[in-house]
C-alpha cells in the first residue's frame, strides 16, 4: 500500500487522476521479493485540476469510468476530482487485509446500489485480527461524502502506515486470506 499510493500520490501530484484504480492496473518490476510495483493502464486517466491554459481552477470530472467493484459513489453521481482515487485505494486495502470486497453484488447495477447506499461492514469472523487502526483508515477511505473522506497525503501519514513499516506483518490468517482473494478473482478472469 506504501508504494500503490505513492504512486497515485505522484499521479495526482502532476494532475493527473487515474480514475481506474485496481489491482489489477498494478504489476510488479520483476519475480524478486522486494520487486517494486508498477502503476499501469492509463486509458481511463485524465489530466485535471487545471483548466485549458493549465492555470488551477478545473472544472469536476463527469464521466462516469471504472470499473464497478472499485468505482466511488461520486463518479456513479458523474461529478467527481481525484478523491475518487482515494476511495478505490481504500476498496483495495479492504481487499488486501481479507480477501473479497465490501461491495458485492451478482451483477453490475446491485454492486453500484450497494456503493451509494451500504455501509463498510467488518464481519467478526474475518476482521478479528486485524488492527483497529487499519478499519480506522479504511473507514476513513470510504466515506461517501467525497469533501469528507481522508486525502491522499492523510491516508500516507495515518498510524496504520507508521505501525506496518515499523512492524512485521502478522501470517496468521494468511491462508485464508489468500484463498478468499483467489475465490474473489476465479470468475472474474478473460
Amino acid at each position: 500500500m506504501d508504494q500503490v499510493t505513492s504512486a497515485i500520490l505522484h499521479m495526482h501530484e502532476k494532475g493527473i487522476c487515474h480514475r481506474d484504480i485496481k489491482p489489477e492496473n498494478f504489476m510488479f518490476s520483476d519475480k524478486s521479493e522486494d520487486s517494486e510495483l508498477k502503476l499501469i493502464d492509463f486509458g481511463l486517466s485524465k489530466r485535471f485540476g487545471a483548466n485549458e491554459s493549465g492555470a488551477p481552477g478545473g472544472d469536476f470530472m463527469h464521466s462516469i469510468v471504472g470499473t464497478p467493484y472499485y468505482v466511488a459513489p461520486e463518479v456513479l453521481e458523474g461529478n467527481y476530482g481525484f478523491e475518487c482515487d482515494v476511495w478505490s485505494l481504500g476498496i483495495i486495502l479492504y481487499i488486501l487485509l481479507c480477501g473479497y470486497p465490501p461491495f458485492e453484488g451478482d451483477n453490475n447495477k446491485e454492486i453500484f446500489k450497494r456503493v451509494m447506499t451500504q455501509k463498510v461492514q467488518f464481519d467478526p469472523a474475518e476482521w478479528s485480527h486485524i488492527s483497529k487502526e487499519a478499519k480506522d483508515l479504511i473507514l476513513k477511505m470510504l466515506i461517501r461524502d467525497s469533501g469528507e473522506r481522508i486525502t491522499l497525503p492523510a491516508v500516507r501519514q495515518h498510524e496504520w502506515f507508521a505501525k506496518m513499516k515499523s512492524a512485521e506483518v502478522p501470517s496468521e490468517h494468511g491462508e485464508e486470506v489468500m484463498q478468499r482473494l483467489r475465490s474473489f478473482r476465479a470468475p472474474k478472469r478473460l
